[in-house]
Parts: C-alpha cells; structure tokens; sequence
C-alpha cells in the first residue's frame, strides 16, 4: 500500500488517504482499498452486524403490544435501509485489478442474488470498468508507472 499511495495520489480522484474501519460507512471514501484478507474480514464483518441488527429490532418490536405497533409503523421506512445492506439486492462486487469484468458473489447466494450478480457484470461490461481504470492508471503522472495492459 506505501508505494500505492503516491500512484493513487496522482489519479484526478478525491483520495482521501488511509482510513480507520469507523470511517467505512461515515461516508469518509466512496472506494476503500485493502488487501483481500482484510477487505474480507470487514466485509463480512459489517454483514454479520447488520443481520444482527435487524433481527434485534425484530425481536424487540414483537416482543410486546406496542414493540408490534412500533415495528408496524418503522417496517415501511426501514425497508429501504435493510435492501441497501442486503448482499442479495447488491448481488456481487468487481474483482478490479484484473483485465475483464469478474463480480465476487456471496457464498451463500441465492436466486435474487445470482441474478443480481449478472446484472452489476452486464452493466461493468457495458461501462468498460477494467478499461476505464486501466486507463486512468496509465495515464496517471507518476515517475514510476505501473505496467497496465489496456483491454478493448
């Protein structure tokens, strides 16, 4: 990552430098770059506490009469929130430092998910992801350039 740091400085991007997991959801990047273990670890992290999250607001919302007619009035509103968190709706995430478009699904997909999955692939492809970066990083101005084989 040290000597990633002054290639991404270089890019023509809002690089906001290292961040603390806090700031992964705070809005703080748009983009968080690590390596595979740790990116896994936080991904699936996150995951597992918004599951429990939302299976807590649950149990807390039917576990009494007006817990029930709580949770009836904050179902509609929160929808949309668990959706966003929602590996399924997401269906995968690029696999970028590689030449083509691969999306990673979750292990556990289902239907929605795999469907999910080929929709964010057709739509990297249609948009030229891997070569859209490929080219950004070719023609970032740094001393030392990164070999990058532009696909079209």
């Amino acid at each position: 990552m040290q000597s990633a740091r002054p290639r991404l400085e270089a890019l023509p991007l809002r690089f906001v430098g290292n961040v603390e997991g806090k700031d992964i959801f705070r809005g703080r990047a748009d983009v968080v770059v690590t390596d595979g273990f740790t990116g896994n670890v936080a991904l699936k992290t996150a995951e597992g506490v918004g599951e429990f999250l939302f299976a807590a607001i649950s149990r807390q919302a039917r576990s009494s009469f007006t817990g029930k007619i709580g949770g009836a009035l904050l179902k509609p509103r929160l929808r949309p929130l668990r959706d966003t968190i929602d590996y399924r709706k997401t269906g995968g995430a690029l696999l970028l430092g590689v030449a083509g478009e691969i999306v990673i699904a979750h292990g556990r997909s289902d239907v929605e998910a795999v469907v999910n999955a080929v929709r964010v692939a057709a739509e990297a492809i249609d948009r030229d992801v891997s070569g859209a970066i490929a080219r950004a990083v070719q023609s970032a101005p740094v001393d030392d350039p990164i070999p990058v084989k532009v696909t079209t």
